[in-house]
């Protein structure tokens, strides 16, 4: 019995595997073999709880594609805006932009280290980069 669906895919129902793709209901993990309507039903139920959710997963890659766009374009505005600011003096500008991308990569690589989705914490300080650059560029 070939499974086309991953999501409609029965997992192993002693080790939990994913059985999407295998000829036959036999877990290359423990060995268990599925064999019978109950084990089946059992097998499906557990598909039903372990798949992701399709929606979820496209609206998360959104989010970080738009934060990732987000933090580019705002670091991009004040890079090229920050140096018309007549409030600054001489390389304040490079601090100032370089002090808030050394703490933006340090919040992303602390997201990624302790295995955080890294999708809300992009947007939010994509947002925020974005904000000051365009408070920047409407400045000068």
């Amino acid at each position: 019995m070939m499974v086309n669906d991953p999501d409609a895919a029965p997992h192993c129902t002693s080790c939990g595997y994913n059985l999407h793709g295998l000829p036959r209901l036999r877990c290359p993990e423990c060995g268990k073999e599925i064999e019978t309507y109950w084990e089946l039903e059992q097998a499906r139920w557990l598909a039903s709880r372990n798949a992701p959710d399709r929606q979820t997963v496209l609206a998360e890659r959104f989010a970080g594609a738009l934060g990732a766009v987000l933090l580019i374009a705002g670091v991009s505005l004040c890079i090229t805006h920050l140096r018309n600011v007549r409030s600054f003096g001489g390389f304040a500008f490079f601090r100032a932009v370089g002090v808030g991308l050394v703490l933006t990569l340090a919040c992303l690589y602390w997201k990624t280290a302790i295995k955080k989705p890294l999708f809300p914490t992009l947007l939010i300080l994509g947002s925020i980069w974005f904000v000051i650059g365009f408070c920047l560029w409407y400045a000068t």
